[in-house]
């Protein structure tokens, strides 16, 4: 199981997902949109169909269906948080996923886990979505929200 999944078990105050979307929906989606992602990602959003963590983080909503959360606001969609950073700045090599103390992408030519500076340079590269998630939110929010060691 993902860790941020087990993490939201355990303590689930610090977690608010948008609702979990059918993976069959998100692969034809994806496949639609022409995205590839990796089986972490979309296995993350098929369980939670992205959301917001801590006190600053946003995993966006895949596919075009918006969700019903309270929290979900204009802009939490994949495609609305990505088309605003194409404009901006970020090279189009990268499908962002996740925003807040960091900016989190998936680096389409290996499908390499990323981490962006403001001006869109790679600043960590991880192999998959449970060391990209361990090293970096689960590192800088763990021990101020008590959440348990992961052995």
């Amino acid at each position: 199981m993902l860790s941020i999944l087990l993490d939201s078990k355990r303590s689930p105050e610090h977690f608010s997902w948008f609702g979990a979307i059918e993976l069959s929906s998100i692969k034809e989606w994806a496949t639609n949109s022409r995205l590839e992602c990796p089986e972490g990602l979309l296995d993350f959003w098929s369980q939670t169909g992205g959301g917001d963590c801590f006190e600053s983080e946003t995993f966006f909503r895949p596919t075009d269906q918006p969700s019903n959360a309270p929290y979900f606001i204009e802009g939490d969609d994949f495609r609305s948080a990505n088309d605003h950073r194409l404009k901006n700045g970020m090279p189009s090599v990268y499908l962002a996923f996740q925003d807040g103390s960091q900016l989190s992408a998936i680096r389409r030519s290996d499908q390499t886990y990323v981490v962006l500076n403001e001006k869109y340079e790679v600043k960590g590269v991880f192999a998959d979505f449970n060391e990209w998630y361990e090293r970096t939110l689960r590192t800088e929010f763990a021990e101020r929200h008590g959440l348990p060691s992961l052995d």
